[in-house]
């Protein structure tokens, strides 16, 4: 009995082993380094909501945009337009915008430079500008 046992353990042992190493190459072979990665929350307004982004680049799949949202009925169903330092960034629209919470990533609209922390972040929601806040890194 005792043999049989220290022989399911060796044919365990020798088959868990290259099963690892293969898992290990291919989370190697498939990972994306992150390049840079900031965030800014704003915090609970009345009568609007509140929310948050991320702002990622990585080395494959380049720069994206991580937003949360939840926002009041009368701010749903508009235009999110994200502005870094007064420039156009990225546009949720208005299809995505139509429940009271909702979160989305995706890959920014326009090529941006990297992003320091301080930068200033404005979101206007239908023409109005109802969110600002600085990025700091994550």
């Amino acid at each position: 009995m005792e043999d049989l046992v220290a022989d399911a353990i060796e044919i365990f042992r020798l088959l868990i082993g290259p099963a690892i190493v293969v898992w290990i190459i291919i989370k190697i072979y498939k990972s994306d380094p992150e390049i840079w990665d900031y965030e800014v929350s704003f915090p609970y307004k009345e009568g609007v909501g509140r929310g948050a982004l991320e702002f990622e680049c990585y080395k494959k799949k380049g720069e994206h945009i991580e937003a949360r949202f939840k926002l009041e009925p009368e701010h749903q169903n508009h235009e999110i337009k994200i502005y870094l330092n007064g420039e156009l960034v990225h546009t949720i629209h208005k299809a995505i915008n139509c429940k009271n919470n909702f979160r989305i990533k995706e890959k920014i609209d326009v090529k941006i430079k990297q992003p320091s922390e301080d930068d200033t972040v404005t979101i206007r929601i239908g023409g109005l500008e109802l969110f600002s806040g600085v990025l700091h890194k994550d």
